[in-house]
Order: C-alpha cells, then structure tokens, then sequence
C-alpha cells in the first residue's frame, strides 16, 4: 500500500509528503527523516524492525551512525506523545529493535475502518495493543547470556542479588498501587539513592549503560510534563524506577558472570579495549561529555582517565579525553595553556594507538583547530571523514576549521554534509544555517530557522537572528512581540528588538527603552546600542562621549572589544570630517585586524573603502585609486571562497557605487533580491555611503528597497510602544558575545 498518500496513525492524521502530523486541530512539522523512518515502521505494522532495516531502508545507500536513528526514534516518539511510562506507538524491543504498535488506516478508508473496529472490535487499542505484542519479548535478556548463566546455573552470588532486587521492585510497585501520591517520593528517593547512587555513581560499580538510559529517560519524563513537581511526573518516574530495576538485574547478572568467567563480554561491543570495566567507563565519559556544562566535563575527563588507567591502549578513550579537553578551552572551563598541552599528547596518543580509528583524527583535528594549526587540523578532519564518512561531528569541526580560513564554500559542503547525516543535532542544525547564511542563502536559512523554531524552543532565538541578518527588521520583531506574548523566555530579546528598531530608523522608541530600563548586567550591551544610536544620528559628539565611557570602565582591552572599540573611534573621526585621521585609523584597523575577532570580510573591506572616501576628500586620488584596488582585490578573494553575505553584499555594492561599477553593482542588487537580502537598513546606517543614496545605479531598485524599507519602519512605529511595554517588563537578559562585522556586529 502507498502511505505517502497518507494515513491515520493512533489519533494523528499523517501526510508524509508535506511531513504534517495533525490532532485535534494542532498541527505539527516533521523533518523528512523522521517521515522516512516512520513509513518502514508502517510498512512493518506488527513485527520487529531491527535498527539495520531502519537504518538501510531509511536512509538507502547513505551510511549514518547509529546515534542518528536513536534521535530520529525519540523526535518521532515526542512528536506522537510517546512517554517513558506510556509507548502507544513505538514500542523498544531490547536487543532487536523497534515495533509500530499503534493502529494504520489509509485516510481515505478512516470512517470505514473506525466504523469496522467498533463494530466488532477486530483492533486493538494502541495501549492494548502494547500490552499484548510486547507482553512475550520482556522476557529477551540484554545481552544475550549463555545458557548456562540464563537458566538453573547461574552463580548463587548472581541469583542473590538479582533476587533482591526483584523483591525490592515488587515492593515500589505494591506500595504506589496502595499508597499512591503520599508514598511516592519516599519511594522515589529510596529507590534512587539505593539504585542511581548506589550501583551506578561508584567508578567501581560500572552500569553506564543503565545510568545513561536513566539520565536520558528522566529528563524526557520530567520535559514532557514540564514542572517536576507534578505528582504525575513523579509516578512516571518511579515506574521508570522499575524499569531501570530490571535493567540493573540483567547488568548485575551480566557483570557477575563475566567475573566468574562463565560470560565473556563481546569484543566489537567493547569498542576497542578487553577491559570491560574501562569500556562502562568510556561510556559515561562520552555520557557527561554530551552535557557541555562545566560540572559534566569535569566528570567525563575523570571517567576517561579512569578508562585510560585501566587499558592504557585504548584509543577511543584517548579521544574522548582530547574531545573533552578542547571543549573545556573552547568554553573557558580551566588553564587554556594547561588544557590544550594535555589535549596534544590525549590526542596523539589516541592517532599513535590506532591510526585507523576516525575518532583519532577526529579529536586530533579539534585539537588542531582550537590550537591555530587549521592546515593540520584540515588534514585530520578530512582522514576522520575518509575513514568514517557517517562521522557527522567530523563533518561540522570540517566545516568549522573551513570558515575560520574563510573557505566559505567548503565550509557549506561540510556543514550540508553534517545536516545530512545527523539533521536533528542542535550544533549541527546551527552550523548548517551559518553556512546557508554565508553563502549567500538567506532566505532559504530564514525559512529553515522558522521550521527548526516551530519543532524546538533550542531554536526559538533563530529566526529572529535570521530575519536580522537578511535585513528583514520588522519580521525579528514580529517574532519577538510573539515570543513576549508566549511568555517564553529567551535571552537576548530586548537588545535584538532595539537593534531592529535603531535600524528602522526609531529612534525615540529605543532612547525610551535605554531611559527606562535598568544597567543591564553587561556594560558593553549598553554601550553598542548607544554607539548604535549616535552612527544612526551621525552624532560624533555623543560617540565621542560612549567611547570615554567604553574607556572609563575598561572594556576596550579586551581584543575583541578593543577593535570594536577602535572601529568606533575611526567613525568618530569620520563624523568629524576628520578625513585625515579616519585614514591613518582606518588603514591601522585594516592592517592589524584580529582575524579570530571576524565573522566576515566586511570590516576589512570597508576600511579600505573609507581610507579611499577620506582620500578623495583631501584630493588625494592617486591614493583614492589604491585603496580601492585593494577593496577590489579583497572582494574578488573572498567570491571566490563563496562569500555572499548580506554584509559582504553590502560592503561589495559599496565598492562597486564608489568606483562607479554600475554593471556590477546591478548584479550585486539582482543577487540581493532573488535570494532574500534587504539591503536598505545597512545602506542607510553606512556613513560611508551618505553620498550616494541618489546614485543613478539605485534608482530602478531604490522604490522598491525604499518602500519595503519604509513599510518596514511603518509596522516598526506600530510596534515599538507595544514591544516597549512588553519589554520593560521583562528582566534585561546578558546578551551574546558580539563579533565585528559579524551578524549582529558593526555594519558601517
């Protein structure tokens, strides 16, 4: 049968070629994927599907990583309403796979069917249906155990244990059953301290793998009710509880016999160590490893060490703790100098010890990377990829070592071949719209970004930082009064709504929010909004005044911030019509500018362009004619590295309007035009570009860029005392670290 001409799965009516599950009038959005992984489910209505059929006939002759379906199975599983305490459709089979346990009707045959089984009752309901499939597979152990340590024979000290802690479940369940909600958290707390602490938290006491599929299943129990005090959500997690009890049983057993010797753990299940106890080790290194936070990467460096104290050959860990290493430099988590010296030798080691192993070259080419040596980290991402071509993480780091050489489109590549392979990773996901953004797909990547809002708060912010970096002003502030409406809180929203509306030219409305709002906990956020407002204004006495404040606290000596700084300063003196002091500070920022602090050519080609306009108004046009050359070499470099973004755009029709290149600056515009980049709110706050908002090139495209543009400021006005209002309320939120020339940087 043809599902893709869709289906009733459960309560949802499914279209899988628009990827809309609808129920109840709620309509929600699936990633292909997940789609593709749902119809083989269907396809096998009833029966197992082992993760190898999923993952041939899913993804066909692409080659993905395990970790790829599991995600696919728990977004598909969130989506459905699937809990951990209640699966009425996709139902774990341990060590074989996954079954549809839900009810399948074509939606053309709905009536019929629904008429059918409630006449003579011939479908199961999903949850009984769950009931009865999955009553006979609960008995599978995991792993598979010999029959010997299955059966009659298993060693006294193993069926002791298991015993008592089957005893200890059956008393969790009567008791709930009899006491409900008033016994439920001492229960709670008992079972886990005597579970979670006891058994999983002692290095000596390896279950990894049962702690990680707790860690992952509480936190999904306690997201899908949102508020961990709901006594519901706890009676979900004590039946959790029992699950992970028998999963202990099953370790227990396994981890006994292995002792004993009668069971001998499966080599390519190890992943690359004999020691089973340093393999559950390297497991919750990876688990912790996952988190970021400063806590968990301090734990998954002990676990790796530990792992590397019990096989000091095995490579995997090695990896693990560079990978770990190099996160905690790249977040500031300790030493920098400390961490990536012991990052050099984890890594090397790790390449040393198995110069076949992807996940080498991997935590080799991070290491690399953070260190500055990008030609070196490039070889060994690229050997990653070579030897593991699903390697997703090896794709991005690819990618991120790409774009720090400014290789944009081999950056792209590599991000589109990371999405590819794993679409439902945050960083991925990120990294994939940089790279759209980057190369010129602006619109493609705002509309991605509203998708990826819409299937996750993680990405409520990006649609708004898109529609910014498109030029589209009025849209991050539609989106913005929605989110204030929703109530969510999201961090950075009232500096993105006064960037906008500075750049709509509404002006008022921010000084409003400036006077009333309290110092926000980062000085530097109050003083680029007040640096905003007076390029806007084109008021070089009161930058004047936000660069003495800038240097009464101090902020300009850090390196970043100090070229920002300085960048400012140039325009004050360009205010002032101090052309030959905006030359020399011009040409100082070109030539000593912190590549690390660039997100984009833009500033770099601008400050030729404004020593070329400083130039010309001394008469000097000999000079002019050689600062221009230079912005045109550094245009033409950077096209070919794939550069197309609204800001290297921008700084490009710059050029081209100057040097009188009106061929060129038509192509610019029409690039501009058909792939979503509204230009007229970055040409409007350029100084450099005052001139020449009259130039013949604009004209056909001035209407059409000016009346968006003012229809733009239009819905802004109507806006900005709602915003004001809603924004005034909420707490000030630290915003991101800005970079110059980058997407929320200095466009001038």
């Amino acid at each position: 049968m043809d599902w893709k001409q869709g289906f009733r799965l459960g309560e949802w009516d499914v279209h899988p070629e628009t990827g809309v599950f609808i129920k109840g009038g709620m309509k929600q959005h699936a990633e292909p994927k997940l789609v593709d992984v749902l119809l083989v489910l269907i396809n096998h209505q009833g029966n197992v599907v082992s993760r190898d059929t999923l993952l041939c006939e899913a993804w066909r002759d692409l080659v993905v990583s395990d970790e790829v379906l599991t995600r696919c199975i728990s977004e598909l599983r969130t989506l459905l309403g699937d809990t951990s305490r209640e699966r009425h459709y996709i139902r774990t089979i341990p060590r074989r796979g996954y079954m549809l346990v839900a009810e399948v009707v074509p939606l053309e045959n709905t009536e019929s069917a629904l008429t059918e089984s409630s006449t003579h009752s011939s479908h199961p309901s999903p949850s009984e249906t769950v009931e009865s499939k999955a009553e006979p597979v609960n008995k599978v152990s995991s792993p598979q155990a010999p029959e010997s340590v299955q059966a009659g024979n298993v060693p006294w000290p193993a069926k002791l244990v298991t015993d008592l802690i089957g005893l200890l479940q059956a008393m969790v369940s009567a008791l709930v059953k009899v006491f409900k909600y008033s016994f439920v958290t001492v229960m709670l707390i008992v079972f886990m301290v005597l579970v979670y602490a006891g058994l999983n938290r002692d290095p000596d006491r390896p279950f990894a793998s049962v702690q990680i599929g707790m860690d992952e299943s509480v936190e999904e129990s306690f997201e899908a009710r949102g508020d961990s005090s709901n006594e519901e959500a706890l009676l979900e997690v004590v039946d959790l509880a029992v699950d992970v009890g028998k999963q202990v049983q099953q370790e227990l057993g396994r981890k006994i016999a292995i002792q004993k010797g009668t069971l001998k753990p499966e080599e390519e299940q190890l992943e690359g160590t004999v020691s089973y106890e340093a393999y559950e080790q390297y497991l919750l290194g990876r688990n912790f490893w996952r988190v970021r936070t400063e806590p968990s990467l301090k734990k998954a460096s002990r676990y790796f060490k530990r792992a590397v104290e019990l096989d000091k050959n095995y490579a995997q860990a090695w990896a693990g703790l560079a990978d770990t290493q190099v996160l905690q430099t790249f977040y500031g988590y300790g030493d920098r100098d400390l961490l990536l010296a012991e990052a050099d030798k984890s890594s090397a080691q790790a390449v040393k010890l198995a110069p076949e192993l992807a996940e080498a070259h991997g935590a080799r080419g991070v290491f690399l990377s953070e260190s500055g040596r990008m030609d070196e980290a490039i070889a060994a991402l690229k050997m990653a990829t070579r030897l593991k071509p699903d390697f997703s993480m090896a794709h991005m780091w690819l990618g991120n070592a790409w774009l720090a050489q400014g290789m944009v489109r081999n950056a792209y590549e590599s991000y589109r071949s990371a999405y590819d392979l794993d679409p439902l990773h945050a960083s991925v996901r990120l990294n994939y719209l940089s790279g759209m953004t980057l190369i010129g797909k602006a619109q493609e990547a705002r509309l991605l970004a509203e998708k990826f809002a819409q299937e996750s708060d993680e990405f409520l912010m990006m649609p708004v930082k898109q529609a910014i970096v498109a030029g589209y002003y009025d849209r991050a502030l539609d989106r913005i009064s929605m989110l204030q409406e929703q109530g969510k809180n999201v961090g950075g929203l009232e500096y993105k709504a006064m960037h906008s509306l500075i750049y709509l030219n509404q002006v008022n409305a921010v000084k409003g929010l400036i006077r009333n709002s309290e110092k926000g906990a980062d000085p530097w956020q109050d003083f680029t909004l007040a640096a905003l407002l007076d390029l806007k204004e084109r008021n070089a006495a009161s930058l004047k005044m936000t660069l003495g404040s800038i240097e009464r606290e101090g902020i300009n000596n850090d390196w970043c911030k100090g070229f920002n700084y300085d960048l400012l300063a140039s325009h004050e003196h360009w205010l002032n019509k101090d052309w030959l002091k905006a030359e020399r500070t011009f040409a100082a920022l070109v030539q000593d500018a912190p590549h690390q602090c660039l997100s984009d050519p833009q500033p770099i080609i601008a400050g030729y362009l404004y020593q070329a306009r400083a130039m010309e108004k001394l008469g000097d046009y000999a000079t002019r004619t050689q600062h221009l050359n230079s912005a045109r070499k550094a245009i033409e470099s950077n096209w070919e590295k794939g550069w197309r973004s609204p800001e290297f755009m921008v700084a490009a029709l710059a050029w081209a309007l100057i040097d009188g290149q009106d061929e060129l600056a038509r192509q610019y515009l029409e690039f501009m035009k058909e792939n979503g980049i509204q230009p007229w709110g970055m040409i409007a706050m350029m100084p450099l570009l005052d001139d020449y908002h009259e130039a013949e090139v604009l004209k056909p495209y001035k209407g059409r860029l000016q009346l968006h543009y003012l229809q733009q400021q239009e819905r802004a006005a109507n806006l900005s005392s709602q915003l004001m209002k809603a924004l005034l309320s909420a707490d000030r939120e630290k915003p991101e670290g800005l970079k110059a020339g980058g997407s929320e940087g200095w466009k001038v």
